[in-house]
């Protein structure tokens, strides 16, 4: 897996906005194409934990699940056909 695009924080040397990207390995890394400083973050780490609280992700956290519909009462169920009386011929 390569890596993919977290978000963006300050670059810790100057402070312009870098891209923070995540390995498969969960490690955050960055590049600073202002100052050419470079870094990165293992996870367990202080450190790691002080970058995930400055990064801005790029996407919005999932929208809550909407509520399930409220199924409608079941229909009554048909009233029984009348006892039709013995030795009828009618049927």
């Amino acid at each position: 897996m390569a890596k993919v695009n977290l978000g963006k924080m300050d670059c810790p040397d100057c402070t312009e906005r870098v891209r923070v990207k995540i390995n498969e390995h969960k490690t955050l890394s960055y590049r600073c194409d202002e100052c050419d400083s470079n870094g990165y973050r293992q996870p367990g780490t202080a450190a790691y934990a002080a970058w995930e609280k400055k990064i801005t992700r790029d996407t919005a956290p999932a929208p809550a699940p909407k509520p399930a519909p409220v199924a409608d009462p079941a229909p009554p169920a048909p009233k029984p056909a009348p006892a039709k009386p013995a030795g009828s011929l009618l049927g």
